[in-house]
């Protein structure tokens, strides 16, 4: 999870090797890491963090919120996941084109803001999402006889499928082999998962409105 220090604040085949610049003698390491690149992809800075959390630096993020740089912030996920709320929340700065996360496995998250980002629906969805999406598959572990622990990993990367069918982020994986598998073994309860929250979202601002 990338931390910004500022108040209030899948990859193509013609990405980079993101893995690549965040390994350390061949390895990614066992703490988060952070790369921010510029628009032409000039390192700006690289700074290492906890298991679950790395901290955007100062300057860096200061500069992001004020200067248009195309920034990418890089960085890995040790846990295996894909992107928490922080790391979305972090397309609203004005120097960040986009988010990538790289786990354990090799699976590749990208993240960019999608034309509803900065509705203010999106952001109280963001913020909602992921208590709602944790009761869901709870319940959708229930009904299907799975236990709920082999779903849990996945609700941050539902959560991303769900913003990116409602357009407020453009959400691509590169996944690995292992997280092709699970994506293919949980397809039809992410689906429920994705019909079911998707719908909700667009279901609230119609309600509100009347």
């Amino acid at each position: 999870m990338l931390v910004s220090l500022v108040a209030g604040a899948g990859a193509s085949a013609q990405s980079p090797d993101w893995a690549a610049l965040l390994r350390d003698h061949g390895r990614l390491p066992k703490r988060e890491r952070l790369v921010v690149l510029d628009a032409s992809g000039r390192e700006l800075a690289r700074v290492d963090g906890t298991e679950r959390a790395v901290p955007v630096p100062a300057n860096i993020a200061e500069m992001l919120a004020t200067r248009a740089l195309g920034a990418t912030l890089l960085h890995n996920h040790p846990e295996m996941t894909s992107f928490s709320g922080a790391d979305l929340d972090l397309l609203a700065q004005v120097g960040v084109r986009r988010v990538i996360a790289v786990t354990a496995d090799g699976t590749t998250f990208e993240a960019t803001a999608g034309p509803h980002f900065g509705d203010g629906w999106a952001a109280a969805m963001r913020q909602d999402l992921p208590a709602r999406l944790a009761s869901r598959v709870q319940t959708e572990a229930w009904r299907r006889g799975l236990p709920p622990e082999v779903l849990v990993p996945h609700e941050p990367h539902v959560a991303a499928l769900i913003l990116g069918r409602l357009g407020v982020i453009t959400y691509r994986v590169s996944p690995s082999l292992t997280a092709r598998l699970a994506f293919d073994r949980y397809r039809e309860v992410f689906a429920r998962l994705i019909d079911v929250e998707t719908a909700a979202a667009v279901a609230a601002p119609q309600a509100s409105g009347r």
